[in-house]
Formats: C-alpha cells, sequence, structure tokens
C-alpha cells in the first residue's frame, strides 16, 4: 500500500433505492421575475478609415443638433462598455463595443451585403429605458449621416437609414415621463 485509500467497487458507489421510504415533492413557490430588462442591440457598419474619433463624433452629435452629448471624453478605438451620456439633460448612456465584421456577418448573413475597405462594427446595445435608446439612435444617426456608416437593427434585421434612427430617437424622448 503507498498510503492512498483503497479504490471502491464500482457497483458500491452507486446510489441505491431505500426501502420504506416515502419521498415528497419540493415544496417552493415561484415568483415572476421583477421587471424583466430586455436589451436591444443596434449594429454600424463602418469603413474603418471612416471610423471617427470620439471628438469628432462628439462635435458631429452638436452640429447635427442632437439633444444627446457625450458626457466623459471616448477613446473610440480603445474604449468599450458603458458610454455615460446626456439626453435632455439627463443622465442617460449604452453599452458600446467595437466587434468583428466577420463574426456579425455570420450571425446576420445579411451583413455580408455591406460592401467596405476594412469594415469595422459599432455595436450599440441598451435596455429599460427610452432615453438610453434615444441616445443610441442619435449616436448611430450621425454615424451614418456624417461618416457613411450603414446601420443594422438585428432584432428586425432590417438596415436603418439616418432619417429612421433620428425619427427613433425623436419617438423616445415623447415616449420620456415628464
Amino acid at each position: 500500500m503507498n498510503g492512498l485509500a483503497p479504490r471502491a467497487r464500482e457497483d458500491s458507489v452507486r446510489p441505491r433505492r431505500l426501502a420504506d421510504v416515502v419521498v415528497r415533492p419540493l415544496n417552493f413557490t415561484v415568483r415572476p421575475p421583477r421587471a424583466a430588462r430586455m436589451s436591444v442591440d443596434l449594429l454600424v457598419i463602418l469603413a474603418t478609415s471612416n471610423a471617427p474619433s470620439g471628438e469628432a463624433w462628439s462635435r458631429a452629435l452638436s452640429e447635427e443638433h442632437t439633444p444627446v452629448s457625450f458626457s466623459v471624453t471616448v477613446d473610440v478605438k480603445h474604449d468599450s462598455g458603458f458610454v455615460p451620456m446626456r439626453v435632455d439633460g439627463r443622465k442617460s448612456g449604452f453599452e458600446f463595443f467595437i466587434e468583428s465584421y466577420a463574426d456579425e456577418a455570420a450571425l446576420y448573413p445579411v451583413l455580408r451585403d455591406v460592401h467596405f475597405d476594412n469594415p469595422t462594427v459599432y455595436s450599440f446595445s441598451f435596455a429599460g429605458h427610452f432615453d438610453e435608446a434615444a441616445a443610441a439612435f442619435f449616436s448611430a444617426s450621425v454615424l451614418v449621416s456624417r461618416f457613411h456608416g450603414v446601420a443594422f437593427d438585428p432584432q428586425s434585421g432590417s438596415f436603418m437609414s439616418a432619417k429612421e434612427l433620428t425619427d427613433s430617437g425623436r419617438l423616445c424622448l415623447t415616449l420620456l415621463p415628464r
């Protein structure tokens, strides 16, 4: 013996039925989740050569007279995650990531029809609040109108023009509580 416990026989470690045992069902209550929040995504595909710096993107939001602005300086090439913004002066924001075009085109084959040299994908994700949606729609609209991007709504499987993005942002503003 080398000091280790001997191996148990295979049949000795299997669960055994106990005689005369009564099994009661588990007693628990199923409760609905609290205000489930659904995440919504929006993609903007750009030629990498047209992708703006954070400063250029911020300036375009201002020049287009959108009601949204970045609350912090954004380094588009290196920052990802939650981007704080202001929507009509209120704190808001969205999740922002740079995605692989090949990966997104594999998920959404219709994106293969978008032809850019060296494409990059900006992914916006927002949930639960109309001000988050407005921030994402207006931010995407200037990427389309000023930087020649193409916006895609994965939920509907459709492309969106800059006007449709702006109109969607404005609609979200009307749905905010006053």
